[in-house]
This record gives C-alpha cells, structure tokens and sequence, in this order.
C-alpha cells in the first residue's frame, strides 16, 4: 500500500470521528445559549407574582442583580440599575413620605392626581398616534393602543371624580414639559424607543408602590391604600414593555435609551415636587 494510500484511509477513519465531535460542540453551545435565555426568561417572570391582591411586582432587585457579575444584563435590567439613585430620589420626596406615613394633605395629592390626569390625557393621545408615523411591530401597537386606552379611561375618571373638564385644569410646568419631552421622543425617535419612556414611567411607580405596599399602606386601606392597589396593577403593561426592551436589545443604542429612560425619571421627579405638601 502506497503512503497516499495510507493517509486517505487515516483521514477516512477520523473524519466521523471529528465530524461526531463537532456536532457534540455545536450541541452544547446550543444548548448553553438555551440556558442563557432561559435564565433570563426566569427573570422576567420572576419581576412579577400573583397574589390574593393581583399582581405584585418587586423591581428593587432581578436575579440578575445590579452588580457585574460577568454576564451582559437584559437592556431593561441594565437601564433600571443605572438609575437606582434617581428611583431612591423618589421614594424619599414628600409626597412620597407623606403618603407612607398618612401625613400627606388630601388637598396636595388630590392635585398631584389632576396634574396626572392632564399628564395621561395628553400622553393618551401621544400613544394613540406613535404608530400612524412610523412603523411598529404588532406587539409594540398592541402595547401603545393599550396604554393608550388605559390612559384614556384613568383620566376621565378622576376628572369625573374632581368634576372637571380637561379645559378646567392648568397643568403646572413640570407636568407641560413631561409631555412635551414624549412628544419629541415619538417624534424624533423610532417607535421602540417609545417603549424604553413608558417602561421607565412604570417601573418607577410600580416601584414605589411595591414599596409602600411592602410598608403596609394598602392594607390601611383609604385614598391612598387604594391609589397604591391601583398603580400595582400596571404590572402586566410594565413587564410587556420591559419584554420588548429585553427581546429587541442588539436593536436599540444603547447611549440614547439610557438618557430616554433616565430623562424620563427626572420629569417623574419634578412632577411629584411641583405637588406642594
């Protein structure tokens, strides 16, 4: 047998051999991604239980955490995390505290509470028209007509409660500026982007309303408890928009959905201190 002869035989023999050891390989980097996703899937789910009060939704922590633990974080964990600070700023306003110890003036959050119904009257119709100038995917409408309807009816509502005509209120600057700024981001922006705003809006309320329902104001029951159970059960819309950010995340740049998601904070915050306690 000739040495050409040789090698071809060797090269036979071993080619099932490598080519049984490349699919084991690409079966275990399937299936490490799979495990990747899966935990991240966990995650999102875990941001959310059911209880004998609806949803609760605890956004202090994910499984993830906020440190660098080596792993890239879902986009919306990440936003969430770089802005701790400006969440804790939150908690600790007035109107905030006032409401966690019962000492908040009716008067002053029956005002915060006109100033939101303008803030979503307005916000309503923004939503309702981010998909007539750009291109959405089917379960970003979804959410947009969603959030656009919910907005809608929350407003009218407290309005009726007030007996007001939305031409009866004067919205303070904080609140005139906040819709002003989504007007330029549904503007300016592609859609998706539209989702990183409301999502940062949500989270920071269902935060700080976890949080006094973890310090017991719900079960006080009253204007406030109510108001909290109510703001609590946004869950379901946050954790879809989260899942938009977190399923489109190569999408995104990132530079401009985290200044999105923080400016969108920094109004929250101005709107709760305009509120005079």
């Amino acid at each position: 047998m000739s040495p050409e002869e040789v090698k071809f035989l060797a090269r036979e023999e071993a080619t099932p051999q490598l080519r049984g050891t490349g699919k084991r390989l690409f079966v275990l980097a399937a299936l490490f991604l799979f495990l990747c996703a899966l935990i991240r899937g966990v995650s999102s789910l875990a941001r959310m239980t059911v209880g004998k009060d609806g949803p609760v939704v605890y956004f202090a922590e994910s499984l993830w955490g906020c440190q660098n633990d080596g792993f890239t974080p879902a986009l919306h964990d990440q936003l969430w995390c770089d802005n701790l600070q400006s969440v804790n700023a939150a908690y600790t306003t007035d109107l905030i505290q006032g409401i966690l110890d019962g000492s908040l003036d009716v008067s002053a959050f029956d005002a915060f509470q006109i100033q939101v119904a303008y803030w979503k009257k307005e916000v309503a119709d923004i939503y309702a028209n981010v998909c007539k100038h750009t291109d959405c995917p089917v379960q970003l409408s979804g959410l947009f007509e969603h959030i656009s309807d919910s907005y809608t009816s929350d407003a009218k509502e407290t309005l009726s409660t007030h007996k007001l005509r939305p031409s009866m209120i004067t919205p303070n600057d904080s609140a005139k500026n906040f819709v002003e700024y989504l007007q330029t981001v549904s503007r300016t922006h592609p859609a998706p982007y539209n989702a990183v705003a409301i999502a940062s809006h949500l989270r920071l309320w269902v935060e700080l309303a976890t949080r006094l329902k973890n310090k017991g104001v719900v079960y006080r029951g009253g204007q406030y408890g109510d108001w909290v159970a109510s703001v609590i059960q946004s869950g379901p819309e946050l954790i879809e928009a989260a899942s938009i950010l977190d399923t489109a995340m190569y999408y995104f740049d990132r530079q401009l959905a985290k200044q999105i998601y923080s400016t969108v904070l920094q109004h929250n915050i101005k709107l709760i201190e305009m509120i005079s306690v």
